[in-house]
């Protein structure tokens, strides 16, 4: 996960918590720092449901493993349709999952 992600996840809590007016405010370190912590737990527990109901999230652009898994999958005596498919199931499970997100 990105410290975007978390940083945009925590403001929402903290927001709710505490006040959107009060993010800024230097009295308010420890809140901001447990509402980063809430944050991580949240994305994690989301990208595991996500997970187990066989979703996940990858970036737009495919990275080279991905591009080269994509070609090797291709099979001539297949549909275009067939294709598509193992093409991008060889895509999907070539991303470079991190265990941290």
């Amino acid at each position: 996960m990105t410290d975007e992600m978390i940083e945009a996840v925590a403001r929402a809590i903290f927001d709710t918590a505490v006040g959107a007016d009060k993010w800024d405010n230097r009295f308010y370190t420890e809140e901001r720092r447990e509402c980063a912590g809430s944050a991580k737990a949240a994305i994690k527990a989301f990208k595991e449901a996500l997970a187990k109901a066989g979703l996940g999230i990858r970036p737009r652009e495919p990275t080279p493993d991905q591009e080269n898994a994509g070609r090797g999958s291709f099979d001539l005596t297949k549909s275009g349709r067939e294709n598509c498919v193992l093409v991008w199931q060889a895509m999907w499970d070539a991303h470079p999952d991190k265990p941290n997100g």
